[in-house]
């Protein structure tokens, strides 16, 4: 049966200017917070005050593996415009070299993007399509990404961002 992305246990409907996503111990799965900056990983600047749809998705929908296993999936994602616009969200709290959570992090979001697609929805249908890498210990991607970020959107069709901070247009 397939997993409807849009209806699930774990969404929230937002139109907050500014918010932060979080993923701690407090909560099991990635949430929205518009107080408590000091837990925000990731910064959304929402200046048009869309209503946004929040869909948490690792430890919520339960992606499965072709064994029935769980899949590593991204922890978050957004949808607004009428759902015309889609945002996929991997949050990561990591010092160090950027290669391991980078990497980990491209895995997840193209994880979830195969998923999304394998349950039914049309990427083509989205007026814009992102996929945001958002690490608040490094909240700037280099300009070295720029490559791999190409080749994210040209095997995927999403466009890829290392950055913590998601301006929604």
């Amino acid at each position: 049966m397939p997993i409807n992305f849009f209806i699930n246990n774990c969404t929230t409907s937002l139109n907050d200017k500014l918010f932060g996503i979080c993923d701690d111990i407090s909560q099991p799965y990635a949430y929205t917070s518009i107080i408590n900056s000091n837990k925000w990983i990731a910064i959304v600047e929402n200046k048009n005050g869309h209503d946004i749809t929040f869909i948490a998705i690792d430890h919520c929908l339960g992606l499965k593996k072709p064994n029935g296993h769980i899949d590593s999936s991204c922890d978050a994602m957004l949808a607004y415009d009428n759902n015309q616009k889609i945002v996929f969200i991997e949050l990561k709290e990591r010092n160090g070299k950027p290669k391991k959570w980078i990497d980990d992090g491209e895995a997840q979001l193209k994880n979830t993007i195969i998923h999304f697609i394998q349950n039914g929805n049309n990427l083509s249908t989205f007026n814009s399509k992102k996929a945001y890498l958002a690490n608040n210990k490094h909240p700037k991607f280099r300009s070295s990404m720029k490559e791999r970020m190409n080749k994210f959107h040209k095997e995927t069709g999403v466009l890829f961002i290392i950055k913590n901070k998601i301006e929604l247009d």
